[in-house]
């Protein structure tokens, strides 16, 4: 079972500039739809140990972006955006959703839940 310390979205960037600065490298960041939003979990690793952080958020809560202090997250965080709608602050780089996605996709195509944008089976489209 994976062991993932829980944190408040507000201790993301305190955590990880911890473990930049004890020399844990950002591995890559996880999204999974829960009831009632999102479970994101970042992993990081230093000498083929693991360390997990696990946020709880729901759909409409804004995360920091942890690209400050690991840059190279902007390809995770972008593809959460993207694939499930989860939007970040001071991210670096930001695709605004159109990261992987065409203007033709499927909106957050990973969403299991109908919306109004998704239509009745999560098959709704971008603008043009």
């Amino acid at each position: 079972m994976l062991q993932a310390l829980e944190l408040a979205p507000e201790e993301l960037i305190p955590r990880a500039h911890q473990l930049a600065l004890k020399g844990w490298r950002f591995v890559t960041m996880t999204c999974v739809q829960v009831d009632s939003g999102f479970e994101v979990l970042y992993h990081f690793d230093r000498e083929l140990e693991m360390e997990h952080l696990r946020i709880r958020v729901s759909k409409d809560q804004v995360l920091p972006s942890i690209t400050p202090v690991y840059f190279g997250a902007f390809l995770a965080e972008n593809e959460a955006q993207d694939f499930f709608g989860l939007k970040f602050e001071n991210l670096s780089v930001d695709y605004e959703g159109r990261f992987f996605l065409t203007a033709d996709s499927p909106v957050h195509p990973m969403t299991r839940t109908p919306t109004p944008e998704h239509g009745e089976k999560g098959e709704g489209t971008r603008d043009r």
